[in-house]
């Protein structure tokens, strides 16, 4: 059986534990002003439809009381190498996915449930902070399962039970299905995973393309991926492309300012640092333009990235069909340096 384990609500979890003057009141991390995102939000804060991802002026607007506490990726790195040191007491299969979650591979022993539960325990006692799981005979399901617990819970689907655990949900739980994939399902009857069991491959493939066969094999709860515990990063990216030519800088910011999160947490993940940030931009012809830019002294990687965008804006005078932001010339990290986002 494999375990996801993800912590509920990370970082404003932890800032809830180090703050308990905002315990019950809508809490957001992030950096406040005009480029920032949410990086966590804590389910007070969801009441009021914020989420991750979203900028922090909209989510001031929908909450004009939101506490926004500035990011700590630091703290929530060494809290991260902690909880991997638990998990290695169990189990050497050990695949981090981010800061605040991972697979757990624990076929080796009995009485998973038991195990993950004792797990859950010791991260509420010796970091402070609820964390929720999923059992499953393969990552998908484990994965689905643990989103099924939240918060501060854990669920375990025998392989006897995947199939009635997983074809009442909607399709937007198969992996990959996005609001606009999901909506092109629906449009041709596929609202429940159930539906898209009994479609045939070459219906899905139509409908979705590449992908179909993918979901038909995660509809019949099929995935044989292996928990990974080898990895060695030398560059990490992210890339957006839009579904309409994109001209709006401030809307180009917050796509660079989402990505630029997700790296920062990836290397504290990683431990490593980076020297290079890497933008690429792809103009509505498809030329396709990389530009990088040395980081020195543990310089913003977001405004390295909108230097360059705004001067390569400025020089072509074009849209923007794709945007990526990468970091490259990674070494580790042996005494820990915060990589500010802002």
């Amino acid at each position: 059986m494999i375990a996801h384990i993800d912590m509920d609500a990370f970082y404003a979890s932890v800032e809830l534990r180090d703050h308990p003057r905002w315990r019950g009141k809508p809490v957001v991390v992030g950096y406040d002003g005009s480029r920032g995102v949410v990086a966590a939000a804590s389910y007070e804060a969801r009441k009021y439809g914020i989420f991750s991802a979203m900028p922090v002026v909209r989510a001031v607007r929908l909450c004009p009381e939101l506490v926004i506490a500035p990011p700590r990726f630091s703290v929530y790195s060494e809290i991260s190498t902690g909880l991997r040191s638990l998990y290695a007491e169990y189990t050497a299969r050990v695949e981090p996915l981010a800061l605040d979650e991972c697979y757990l591979d624990l076929s080796a022993l009995e009485s998973p449930g038991r195990v993950v539960a004792e797990i859950r325990s010791r991260i509420r006692s010796t970091f402070g902070l609820p964390a929720s799981a999923g059992i499953g005979p393969n990552k998908y399901v484990a994965k689905v399962a643990s989103g099924k617990a939240k918060p501060d819970g854990q669920l375990l689907i025998s392989a006897e039970s995947v199939l009635e655990f997983l074809w009442p949900l909607p399709v937007s739980e198969l992996w990959g299905v996005g609001p606009k994939k999901a909506g092109r399902l629906r449009d041709h009857g596929l609202v429940f995973i159930e539906q898209v069991a009994a479609s045939s491959v070459e219906d899905l493939t139509r409908i979705v393309g590449r992908s179909g066969a993918d979901l038909h094999r995660m509809a019949w709860g099929q995935d044989d991926r292996p928990v990974e515990t080898d990895f060695e990063a030398k560059s990490l990216s992210a890339e957006h492309t839009f579904d309409r030519d994109c001209s709006s800088l401030e809307e180009l910011g917050e796509v660079m300012a989402r990505q630029a999160t997700r790296l920062l947490e990836r290397l504290a993940r990683l431990r490593m640092r980076a020297g290079l940030a890497v933008v690429k931009i792809r103009w509505p012809d498809f030329r396709t333009e990389t530009r990088s830019v040395r980081l020195r002294g543990g310089g913003s990687l977001l405004d390295a990235g909108m230097s360059v965008l705004e001067e390569r804006l400025q020089a072509v005078g074009e849209p923007v069909r794709l945007l990526g932001l990468g970091v490259a010339d990674l070494m580790s990290e042996d005494v820990p340096v915060q990589l500010e986002l802002f």
